[in-house]
């Protein structure tokens, strides 16, 4: 086994820029089936409980020369520690992980007689206009994963959480916070009092919103129909298709950015039939080869998709080659998605709106856009209270309904139990997502503060933010919001902003 921590990390890094080069491919469209095991194979050292062993004691001597966690070396090793048990872990279960993403990208599903591809099938589901036959998609879909997804995602998840025990960790749960070092149940507290804080508001607007949109109360409110209403459709003419790309990175051009950071991001924007109608932006080298891949769908929450992960291949994109691997690499994943929700919020953003898009009377598109933003973070505060209770040890037996209770009473749409194993993200990502969107508010504030309203097309808040990204994941989301004046993380600012602009 390698046992130098330089070895290591030079053997991590290549083992990332294959495995990320794989799944760009496959998520892109361009291969049909996944082979990241015989990667996880030629990197079997990675993987390994004597490395898992090595590291753990490597850290152990570290933070004892530094119990406030000041040492450098000792951040870099829990860094490689966290990456190497998600490794472990990924490598227990990469032939089920690969079939799984295959079974996926190859499904399709009947819809009246239609087949669709069932990737292709989500982005279908949110351009459907006539109610009863989005019904019918969602239902095809439920279908599909329950009897064909399911049985795949619960030997992964069985067989990640009994691994989870034999390293010692007490549950999941316990793991991820020992690793990653986020308070969970802190959050979890925070993320209750903010849906109980926005109840009221919630559902006053949904109800009014639901009616006039769609025909229909509340109380027939389904999960597809949330889709449908998230996508907006009524917006499209406010957001061509054929200048979604010139106008995106013209903004960022004013503000003295290179889109492509010198060349190191590739934009990949082409519609193919396989292709994930999920956005990702593939970091194979940081900072040297960046991809940023989006399936068009049309409208706001098109650019939406490419604002975003624009956000995260910038920030990639403008790393310092001369920062150490585990700060381009890994670290706290907050981070990134803040700087990436940072873009994508500019669509919330009514100078932005007027002076980029041009739109002269955006109110109404903006109290549309803030009610789906406080629909996903209940959506997401109530993933966060769903995973705690996946992941506490116990077995999955009636967790099917413990997930469509929590998602159906935050969001006041009716979930089915179908997608209770595939609507998670590894290691409580959901929780990563929540906490950036804290940083992205704070960040928002002081680039408003510091560099006016219309922050956007200034050259100086540009430098500003290359700063920032040059530092890659060096900081942790609370050291990013001290870094900017905030003694901590807070939901208030997106609670407060979603308020007045709701005319609460």
């Amino acid at each position: 086994m390698t046992t130098s921590l330089d070895d290591i990390r030079s053997r991590a890094e290549e083992f990332y820029q294959e495995l990320e080069k794989e799944y760009y491919l496959e998520g892109a469209g361009l291969i049909d089936t996944v082979n990241a095991a015989a990667i996880y194979e030629r990197y079997a050292d990675l993987s390994s409980r004597s490395l898992l062993e090595f590291l753990q004691q490597q850290l152990v001597g570290l933070e004892s020369h530094s119990p406030q966690g000041k040492n450098e070396d000792a951040r870099k090793t829990k860094m490689l520690l966290e990456t190497t048990v998600q490794t472990y872990l990924g490598n227990v279960v990469r032939e089920e992980t690969d079939q799984l993403l295959t079974t996926e990208s190859n499904g399709v599903v009947q819809v009246d007689g239609e087949v669709l591809g069932f990737r292709a099938s989500a982005v279908r589901l949110m351009n459907e206009s006539d109610r009863k036959v989005r019904g019918r998609i969602a239902d095809a879909r439920d279908g599909f994963t329950a009897d064909t997804l399911n049985p795949l995602h619960q030997t992964i998840f069985e067989a990640t959480q009994s691994e989870t025990s034999a390293l010692g960790y007490p549950n999941y749960v316990e793991m991820a916070q020992q690793l990653n070092g986020i308070d969970l149940y802190g959050l979890h507290a925070i993320t209750e009092r903010f849906l109980s804080e926005t109840e009221d508001m919630y559902v006053d607007t949904l109800g009014w919103y639901v009616k006039r949109e769609l025909g229909i109360s509340l109380n027939d409110l389904q999960k597809h129909d949330l889709s449908f209403l998230a996508r907006g459709p009524n917006f499209d003419k406010h957001f061509p298709a054929d200048q979604m790309v010139d106008t995106v990175l013209g903004f960022v051009k004013r503000m003295g950015i290179d889109p492509t950071a010198g060349g190191h991001i590739n934009l990949d924007i082409e519609s193919r039939p396989k292709k994930s109608p999920r956005a990702f932006c593939s970091t194979v080298r940081v900072p040297d080869e960046v991809y940023l891949v989006i399936m068009p769908s049309g409208g706001a929450d098109d650019y939406e998709a490419f604002l975003h992960e624009l956000g995260h291949a910038l920030h990639f994109g403008h790393v310092s080659p001369t920062l150490d691997w585990e700060y381009k690499r890994l670290g706290d994943n907050s981070v990134t998605e803040g700087f990436a929700i940072g873009f994508d919020h500019l669509v919330q953003d009514r100078v932005w709106l007027k002076k980029v898009m041009k739109i002269d009377q955006p109110d109404d598109f903006i109290k549309h856009v803030n009610l789906i933003e406080l629909m996903m973070l209940r959506r997401y505060s109530a993933k966060l209270s769903y995973e705690l209770v996946l992941h506490d040890g116990r077995s999955l037996e009636g967790k099917e309904e413990t997930y469509a209770g929590f998602l159906s009473h935050a969001t006041k749409a009716r979930y089915t139990p179908a997608q209770y194993l595939a609507d998670v993200d590894s290691f409580f990502y959901c929780a990563r997502y929540l906490r950036a969107w804290m940083v992205q508010s704070m960040l928002h504030q002081y680039l408003k503060e510091n560099f006016d309203e219309d922050w956007f097309l200034n050259p100086r808040s540009g430098e500003f933010l290359k700063e920032l990204w040059s530092q890659g994941q060096r900081h942790t989301a609370e050291e990013l919001a001290r870094n900017l004046a905030y003694p901590s993380l807070t939901m208030e600012f997106m609670k407060d902003s979603i308020e007045e602009e709701l005319g609460q």
